[in-house]
This record gives C-alpha cells, sequence and structure tokens, in this order.
C-alpha cells in the first residue's frame, strides 16, 4: 500500500495540470490528519500550490530555478541561490 502522498500525488498527476482539488476530493485516502500532512508535504515540494485553506491546485507548469524544478509560483527556502517567491514571505 502507497503511503498518504505517494497517493495523492498519484492522483493529482493523473489530472492535466491546473486542475483545482478539495481536501474532500481525498478523504477516501487517508484520516484527515494525514491528508492535511500529505497536502502540505505536496506543497513544500512544489507539485501542488495551496490558494486557500482547504483549497489547491496543480499548478499548469513548472519552472526552473538553480537547476530544480518548482511549480509555477513555488521556490524553496532550500534552495541554494538564495532568491524566493515573495507570496511566500521570503525576501530576495
Amino acid at each position: 500500500m502507497l503511503s498518504t502522498v505517494k497517493e495523492i500525488e498519484r492522483k493529482a498527476k493523473s489530472y492535466k495540470r491546473g486542475k483545482i482539488f478539495f481536501i474532500d476530493d481525498f478523504a477516501a485516502l487517508g484520516t484527515p490528519d494525514a491528508i492535511k500532512k500529505a497536502l502540505q508535504r505536496l506543497v513544500h515540494s512544489g507539485l501542488l500550490e495551496r490558494l486557500a485553506k482547504g483549497i489547491y491546485l496543480y499548478p499548469e507548469k513548472e519552472r526552473e530555478i538553480c537547476g530544480e524544478k518548482y511549480a509555477q509560483s513555488f521556490h524553496s527556502s532550500s534552495c541554494k541561490c538564495g532568491v524566493f517567491d515573495r507570496r511566500h514571505g521570503a525576501k530576495n
């Protein structure tokens, strides 16, 4: 059996980019706490974007920054170049 994160990732990737998901779309894949944590991890990884509480987007495009792929508006604080997306509260 796959982990909740892998199950949600697989389900999200089965749709075209630009798809919007709600937490309830994943209800059959785990407990509410496990689903919330899995979605948080997938947002952090760049696969999904959090639009609002309980609403997530599988972005239409990925972009590459510092040789790493990220979702359209996501940039991880672990990136070594020091450039961060202002929408996520980090500084340039």
